[in-house]
Parts: structure tokens; C-alpha cells; sequence
């Protein structure tokens, strides 16, 4: 037996020994792509230089040895590391030289999990690392931990698993893995339906009887069929393939989404979310569009629709739904309930609990909770109100539906409904036993939940006590300014008729103020205080791809970082905004980002930052005087305390038009934007590991 061992262990160190050599020579071989060998690549570009050098010369020095050394990693896991490294290092040429950047940040958090493997929880090290683990993912995939890992991944990762499909079909865990994710999303998988295709020939060696009939669809109507969608019907013989493709042009087809999405986990769950939220904002999109017009012609869109149409609207429509454009459709709902004789909680088990904590949050948010639950009688209410705030744990999206649960919280002063709350919270920390996830998410929640209690003060006080939250209410003076001593600004208009009105205003607000100076470069303006401690860039709406690589040069120039980005555009340039805010960022303000979403990208990009968000777009009316006046603040070296700059605020806006002053309103400031404080605290303590004493 010893032989044998002492045999393996020879095997195992000489395979070592050759994959090290074949590393060693590619790194050689791109150590002298300059010309020269000599433990440097001589790039123009400083930083792809710095880059390049530190990447593939030290870092993968690092990686060596660091496998080598790890004990907790088994053999064949180092074997695969080592020669994925050396395949990657194989294609290294000169047009690869110029992605060193990328390659430094990916090996440096590769030599991160080969530290960390088998010393941490590696679980809670890739959920806390997604978006970087994806880019290391053809490294990491035969590691035992991936399995669980990819297979609990949200589902707006889908797209990236069918992407990467390549980086992990070889394992054992591929075959189940891609099944699930087909039976989940298959509009998102038919593009890859192509011959020779890998995803589409793993398709026909399973035995999957869902696999089969989406071969079928495919094989019938190829792509140009929303049979798919309605997959779950198929599949439980409500309909043929034919039928469905039928229903998929009728007018019966959104009623159909909303019956199987009542059903709970239904086929194409992820396909069916993000049709029935396409079709939803189509609805909302145009009674917004028509906000100038009378009620009738508003809301005549809607007048049709049946109740549990009317509450998809209101719950997938999130996003973009303005205030009076709820409450309009908030009031149908109403009637179609009393027309249908349907109580409030008839409604909710008609649409299977689906978003209805969301939906009570809105409610809450728009001070209409009371008029929902006076349509139930007593058990009714608390039924949902006790289901509203447990079984959190239970969710497969667990945050999300925290969030919710804070934002609802943090509107809601019913003593009854809140009394409710609290008993429920007191037994689920008392009688159920929690995981450590869901532990950290119900203690952050008494922390919020807190300041409200009236009866078990001593036992919240006492778990309260053991959960570290941010601070929002206020950005102190030191954490206004950067290393150079100023405030930067980045403010980002688009190009519409929108965003041109906005600029033009925006400008208008500075111009010829004291102590303000304006100048003018092609694609952006710069606004400058006299005494240089703010400066404010702003592209020119007809610029908005093209300014902020002019802007960033200046910036990298001035050794300048980024203090404040605002968001000057409708809700679908959002994306493209949060793209560029960077982790110095402390003050983000955005229109339309209340949701979990938003919120949780918002606080990926910058987890320090504070938000002000709008429960709807942005009105000039409103954010030319919030801006203006936050800058004078800052220009005059005033920490910003949230509640006292707001209440400066509420007085400014008191004598303004009704429409304005019901914009402000909806505009919710760092100190009461619960769900994003939820949402850092529960990445920070999550990462450190539960509670913080």
C-alpha cells in the first residue's frame, strides 16, 4: 500500500513539475513578445504595462505556488488549474498584451480563492463574489462547491451560465444543470437551438420529457413562436403545441401568462417573468405617456382588464409606474374587485401570492394599504399581513423580499398593523430554526423594525444590539470631499427631448449665480465653484455616448475621483448609468430605482454610497433646486444632514404648483431609504460573517 501511495505521490509530483514547466516557458515566451527577457513587457500604455508585467509575470508566480502549497485542494484540481492556466497563457499574443488589465483583475481574484480553499466558508466566498467568479469560471468549475453554487444562482444569471456553458459542460453537474436552466428560461436558450451547437446536442442525449417536447416546439416553429412562454400548459395537456402558438398571437394570451404564473414554480418561470413584464409595461408605459390627459382618456387602456390583470400591472410595472398613474390604477383594480367579489385576499391567492410583497409595499408606499385590507375581514388580514412578514426564509430570493419588507415597514404607523408585525418576527426568532442566512436577514430586520416596537422592547433592544447598520443620515464633512480636496460631480443627461429641456435648465440654475463659473468643452461642460472645492461635469445630451471618454481622460489627468452621480434621464437609461459609477462614489441620485434590483446594482457599483431615489422620473421642478441647493451646501463646506436639508426642502417647495410639490414628495432622501441601508448592511455582515458586536 505505501508503494502504491509513494508511486501516486511521484505521478502527481511529476505531472506538477511538467505543467509548471509549460507555464514557465508560455511566461518566458510572453516575457520577451518586447523583444527582451528580462521580467518585464515594455508596453506604450503605463498602466497596460504595469498591468502586463504584474499579471502575467508575478501574479502567476503567485498562482503556482499558492496551488502547490494549498493541501485542501486535491490533486486533480491542481492539475486542471495548472493547465488552464497554461492554455490561457498559450493565446497570449500582443492583441492580448492590451487585455492585461482584465487578465490582472482575474488572477488576482483566483489567487484570492486558492488562498481562501478549505481555510473559509467557500459557499459564502462565491455568493459574495458572483460577478468575479464568472470571470474565472473555466478555473473553478470541477471544484466540488460550483455545483451548489451555479445551481442557486438568481435568475438574471441564466443568461450568463448559457454564455459560459463552454466553461463547465465537461462536468458532471453540466447535464442537470443546463436542464434546469432550459426548463427555466427556454426563450432565452432557443438562440443557441443551431446545429452542432452544444447546449442544442446536450438537449438530445437527455431523457428529460420536458427537454423533448421543447425539441418539439423548436423543430415545428423554430424561434418564431411564443409556445415556449406557455410551455407549463403544454406540459400538463391544457394545450397543443399548436394551441399554444395560436393563443401566443390572441388576445387571450395574457390572460393565459397570468394563470399559469399563479401556479406555484410553473415551467419557464423565468421566460414567463420577463414576458409578462414586457407585456405589463407596455400597459404602464402608455398611461404615463398620457399623464397630461383627462382620467378617461388616460386609464381607457385598462378599463378592460380583470382584476388579477390589473395587479400584474401594478407589481411588474415597478419600475417605471408614476405615482397618479397607480393610484389611477389602483382605483380600476378596486372596482374590478367589488365587480368580481373578490376580497383582498381572494385576489392575492388568485395571482398565487405572486410579488404581493411587493405589492404591499407599494401599497404602503402610496398610502393605500388601509383601503387593500379593509376589503378582508379579520382572519383574512391577518393572514396576509403574518404571511407579509414570515417565510422570508423560505424564498428562493430571500433579499428581495427583505427589501420589500423594510420599504413597507418604513411607510407603514398603523399601531395594529405593526403590532401584527411584531408578534410574528417575536415567534419566527423564538420557534423556528433559522439558518444563518436567514438569521442576519431577520436580525437586520428587528434592527429596522426597532424603533417601532411596543411591547417586547427588551428582546428587540437586545438582538437589535447585535447588528452593525451604515449611517445615512447625513455625509459628514471629511466624506464630502476626495483626495484632491474637492467634491466631483458627474451628471449624466441623454438625448432626447427630455434630456435637452433638462440640460438646458439645468444650466440655467448655475448661470450667473455667485461664486459659480461655467465653461465649455465640445462634448461636456464643466461647473466650477470660485473657491475649487466643487466641480461638476456634465456631458451635452447630443454626447451622452461619446463625452464621459473625454471627461475620464481629464479626470485621470487631474488625478480627480467621483463624489456625486446623478441620473438626469428616464428609467430605461438607468442601466448605462449605473455602468459608470465608480466605488468612490458616495451620494448616487437616481429616478425610478426603488426596487430591490436597482438598488442591490446601485450598491454593487459603490457599497458606501447613500441614495436619493423617486418613487417616479425625475421633474426638472424638483431636481434643479435639490441639486443647486446641495451644491451650495457643499461649496460652503456644510456637512449634509438628510432630515434638516429636507425639511429646508419641504419649505422651499411649499408655495410651488401642486404637480411640483407632489413630485417632491415622492422623492426619498438617504435617511429613509431603508431597503438600500438593508441591503449594505446585509453584503457587510454577510461578509464578515453574521453578527457584528
Amino acid at each position: 500500500m505505501k508503494q502504491i501511495l509513494l508511486l501516486l505521490t511521484l505521478l502527481f509530483s511529476t505531472t506538477y513539475l511538467c505543467a509548471q514547466s509549460y507555464i514557465d516557458h508560455q511566461q518566458e515566451r510572453i516575457d520577451g513578445l518586447d523583444g527582451e527577457v528580462n521580467q518585464f513587457i515594455a508596453i506604450k500604455d503605463l498602466d497596460i504595462r504595469n498591468s502586463a508585467t504584474h499579471a502575467y509575470i508575478y501574479l502567476i508566480d503567485d498562482l503556482q505556488n499558492a496551488i502547490l502549497e494549498n493541501d485542501n485542494i486535491i490533486n486533480e484540481a491542481k492539475v486542471f488549474l495548472y493547465k488552464e492556466m497554461n492554455k490561457e497563457l498559450f493565446k497570449v499574443n500582443e492583441d492580448r498584451l492590451l487585455k492585461a488589465l482584465v487578465d490582472e483583475v482575474r488572477y488576482t481574484f483566483l489567487l484570492d480563492f486558492v488562498k481562501a480553499y478549505g481555510v473559509q466558508d467557500m459557499s459564502k466566498f462565491l455568493n459574495n463574489n458572483i460577478n468575479q467568479s464568472f470571470t474565472v469560471l473555466n478555473y473553478l468549475a470541477p471544484f466540488p462547491e460550483m455545483e451548489d453554487f451555479l445551481n442557486s444562482l438568481p435568475a438574471n444569471f441564466v443568461d450568463q451560465l448559457l454564455y459560459q456553458y463552454n466553461d463547465f459542460r465537461k462536468m458532471d453537474y453540466a447535464q442537470d444543470l443546463l436542464e434546469k436552466i432550459i426548463t427555466k428560461a427556454p426563450v432565452t436558450c432557443k438562440k443557441y437551438f443551431v446545429r452542432n451547437q452544444p447546449i442544442y446536442n446536450s438537449m438530445f442525449i437527455s431523457n428529460n420529457p420536458t427537454m423533448a417536447k421543447i425539441l418539439e416546439i423548436n423543430e415545428k416553429y423554430r424561434r418564431n413562436t411564443k409556445a415556449y412562454i406557455l410551455l407549463d400548459k403544454i406540459m400538463n395537456k391544457e394545450l397543443t403545441i399548436e394551441e399554444a402558438d395560436a393563443i401566443g398571437e390572441s388576445e387571450f394570451y395574457f390572460k393565459n401568462l397570468l394563470e399559469i404564473r399563479a401556479k406555484k414554480d410553473p415551467l419557464a418561470e423565468v421566460s414567463l417573468d420577463r414576458e409578462i413584464t414586457y407585456e405589463a409595461l407596455e400597459y404602464v408605459r402608455e398611461v404615463n405617456l398620457l399623464h397630461e390627459e383627462s382620467d378617461v382618456v388616460r386609464f381607457k387602456i385598462v378599463k378592460d382588464l380583470y382584476a388579477a390583470e390589473l395587479y400584474t400591472l401594478i407589481v411588474y410595472g415597478e419600475d417605471e409606474i408614476f405615482t397618479s398613474s397607480f393610484n389611477g390604477v389602483y382605483a380600476e383594480l378596486r372596482d374590478k374587485m367589488a365587480d368580481e367579489n373578490l376580497s383582498g385576499y381572494d385576489l392575492l391567492e388568485k395571482v398565487g401570492f405572486n410579488k404581493f410583497r411587493m405589492f404591499i409595499k407599494m401599497l404602503s408606499y402610496y398610502g393605500k394599504l388601509d383601503t387593500f385590507l379593509e376589503t378582508m375581514n379579520d382572519i383574512e388580514k391577518v393572514m396576509v399581513l403574518k404571511k407579509f412578514i414570515g417565510g422570508i426564509q423560505e424564498s428562493p430570493d430571500r433579499l428581495a423580499q427583505a427589501v420589500s419588507v423594510v420599504d413597507a415597514i418604513s411607510a407603514i404607523e398603523d399601531p395594529e398593523i405593526l403590532k401584527i408585525f411584531e408578534d410574528e418576527i417575536y415567534i419566527i426568532m423564538n420557534i423556528t430554526k433559522l439558518d444563518d442566512d436567514a438569521q442576519l436577514i431577520y436580525g437586520l430586520l428587528i434592527k429596522m423594525f426597532n424603533p417601532k416596537v411596543q411591547t417586547n422592547k427588551t428582546f428587540f433592544d437586545s438582538i437589535a444590539s447585535l447588528y452593525f447598520t451604515p449611517p445615512i443620515e447625513k455625509i459628514s464633512f471629511s466624506g464630502l470631499y476626495g483626495k484632491d480636496g474637492k467634491n466631483v460631480q458627474k451628471h449624466f443627461f441623454y438625448d432626447d427631448e427630455d434630456g435637452v429641456a433638462s440640460f438646458n435648465s439645468f444650466l440655467g440654475t448655475f448661470r450667473a449665480k455667485e461664486g459659480w463659473l461655467i465653461s465649455e468643452e465640445k462634448e461636456y461642460i464643466k461647473i466650477t465653484s470660485t473657491n475649487l472645492l466643487v466641480k461638476i461635469y456634465a456631458n451635452k445630451p447630443k454626447y451622452d455616448e461619446t463625452a464621459w471618454f473625454y471627461v475620464d481622460k481629464e479626470m485621470k489627468e487631474k488625478q480627480e475621483e467621483v463624489e456625486f452621480i446623478i441620473h438626469r434621464g428616464h428609467s430605461y437609461y438607468v442601466d448605462y448609468t449605473i455602468e459608470q459609477i465608480p466605488k468612490s462614489s458616495k451620494l448616487i441620485l437616481l429616478g425610478s430605482c426603488g426596487g430591490y434590483n436597482k438598488l442591490s446594482s446601485l450598491l454593487e457599483r459603490s457599497n458606501n454610497a447613500q441614495i436619493i431615489s423617486t418613487k417616479q422620473i425625475g421633474s426638472m421642478g424638483v431636481n434643479n433646486p435639490l441639486i443647486f441647493k446641495m451644491a451650495e451646501k457643499v461649496r460652503t463646506g456644510n456637512e449634509l444632514v438628510w432630515k434638516e436639508y429636507w425639511d429646508e426642502l419641504k419649505v422651499y417647495f411649499k408655495d410651488a404648483s401642486s404637480k411640483t410639490k407632489e413630485r417632491f414628495y415622492d422623492y426619498v432622501p438617504p435617511h429613509q431609504n431603508l431597503g438600500a441601508k438593508f441591503i449594505a448592511s446585509y453584503k457587510m455582515l454577510n461578509w464578515v460573517g453574521g453578527n457584528n458586536e
